[in-house]
């Protein structure tokens, strides 16, 4: 993401040779099409099977490309093997086990309210605020709380000072030299 700006300009100026550099050092990345396979797994069980004509309409409604994400994922879930939900799933879950919910507060796919509400069953549960975080939790800060939270198997003493102090990483406005290889 931080590269896109640089991409854009160099682009503008008909250099092509920015984008040539980054692609060609892009190789596949393994673990992106295992995260994949997971994502449509619990998709295509889980939100696609419930989302309604009315849904799409409204939600796709003035985006530049309309439906055509939806569409796309609805078509890639009738091949997707799916895995039956219990009857109870869209229940709350309540546990008295410790958790640690990290969010982000700029996590366009799973909004922080959703943790304060999940939180209301959980009562050992401590939800972590990240700030200037999307839905990467890769951060220094993120890492070492789960460590810390593991470690000492509770949320509620955490120092969590550190995320209020995370800042969007600069723009690029020249090639890492990796890619200079």
């Amino acid at each position: 993401m931080t590269l896109i700006p640089l991409l854009v300009h160099a682009a503008a100026q008909a250099d092509w040779s920015v984008f040539a550099k980054i692609k060609s050092q892009s190789r596949g990345n393994i673990a992106f099409a295992a995260t994949t396979g997971v994502y449509f797994t619990i998709t295509c069980s889980e939100s696609v099977p419930y989302i309604t004509e009315a849904e799409i309409t409204h939600h796709n409604a003035g985006i530049i490309l309309g439906e055509y994400r939806t569409r796309r994922h609805q078509r890639a879930c009738e091949e997707w093997p799916r895995g039956a939900l219990p009857d109870d799933y869209f229940e709350p879950v309540r546990s008295s086990l410790p958790v640690l919910m990290l969010s982000g507060d700029i996590d366009p796919s799973t909004p922080m309210q959703w943790a304060e509400e999940a939180l209301k069953f959980l009562p050992n549960g401590r939800q972590i605020i990240l700030r200037n975080t999307p839905h990467i939790y890769g951060s220094d800060c993120a890492q070492n709380l789960i460590i810390e939270f593991i470690a000492h198997g509770s949320a509620k003493q955490l120092d969590a000072s550190c995320a209020t102090r995370l800042r969007r990483p600069p723009f690029l406005t020249e090639l890492p030299a990796r890619y200079n290889r």
